[in-house]
């Protein structure tokens, strides 16, 4: 009977902590959003603004910038070299979603392109949307 107990206070302490921490993480919730209709509309707004409407899907093509040209973007990719045609249409933007331009590109940079495969086959692409992404953070050997 006396291990019971002891059973029994243990499992209350972890239902207190589980508890504890879903009532501080709503705290935290609601000092940030409000807990009004406006208050969670503009959470959730908040999160669409974060990413492009175009880039709500997986991109086209992922690779590292080799050249900028006025017409083009030349990418390394892990499939080899991609070609992406620029349109007059084609926007630019970064992680956050703001305005680029292809000038604002640096070779080295990690671009995701969304768009059309072009007329030549999977080494072409037309670009729809161009999203330079952020640097990733370079890894010393032996660190995890």
């Amino acid at each position: 009977m006396a291990q019971r107990r002891w059973l029994i206070a243990v499992g209350a302490l972890i239902l207190a902590g589980m508890l504890a921490c879903g009532a501080f993480c709503l705290g935290i919730y609601v000092g940030k959003y409000g807990l009004t209709g406006e208050g969670l509309r503009a959470a959730f707004q908040g999160r669409a603004a974060q990413q492009p409407a175009a880039a709500a899907g997986r991109p086209d093509v992922v690779g590292r910038l080799r050249r900028v040209m006025p017409e083009a973007l030349d990418l390394a990719t892990a499939s080899g070299p991609r070609r992406i045609e620029l349109t007059p249409g084609t926007q630019f933007v970064d992680e956050r979603g703001a305005a680029l331009t292809a000038e604002d590109l640096l070779v080295g940079d990690l671009i995701a392109v969304f768009g059309e495969l072009g007329g030549d086959g999977a080494r072409s692409f037309a670009a729809n949307l161009v999203v330079r992404l952020p640097p990733q953070p370079t890894r010393t050997p032996g660190t995890p």
